[in-house]
């Protein structure tokens, strides 16, 4: 059985590249497009792991973070976002424990090798290498 993850983004051009390589690392992809809807699927579904962008319409990530880390306080959590880093690393650390964050501009072996710690072993670092740099 493939884990579980749950993407919420509402960047949906930054959300089908997310996803697309969630999907190549062998993920079950759950994808929602606010964190209204995605608070909805985590009350449906058990998830293995939440990746959730931080600035959405209605419930954004950091809100969604703090009700998933109350029903589940071992839930891996990774925030993705194009806010400062500094200010990420302040609201994430205070308000949701253990969570983890990446901005927007990313590595993708760094995400592939973030998630890996925590699902399987993504074979997309042999397909993608080290060097290749997804920018949004």
């Amino acid at each position: 059985m493939k884990s579980r993850i749950l993407h919420a983004d509402d960047d949906i051009l930054f959300s089908r590249i997310v996803n697309n390589i969630l999907r190549q690392i062998d993920l079950e992809v759950f994808h929602a497009p606010d964190g209204k809807q995605a608070w909805q699927l985590f009350n449906k579904i058990q998830f293995d792991y939440c990746l959730l962008d931080v600035v959405m319409p209605g419930l954004n990530g950091i809100e969604l973070g703090e009700r998933i880390r109350k029903v589940d306080g071992n839930m891996p959590i990774c925030f993705l976002s194009g806010e400062d880093p500094g200010w990420l690393e302040r609201e994430v650390s205070t308000r949701v424990a253990d969570a983890k964050f990446f901005c927007k501009t990313f590595n993708i072996r760094s995400l592939s090798l973030f998630l890996s710690h925590y699902l399987i072993t993504p074979p997309i670092l042999n397909q993608y290498g080290s060097n290749r740099t997804l920018k949004i």
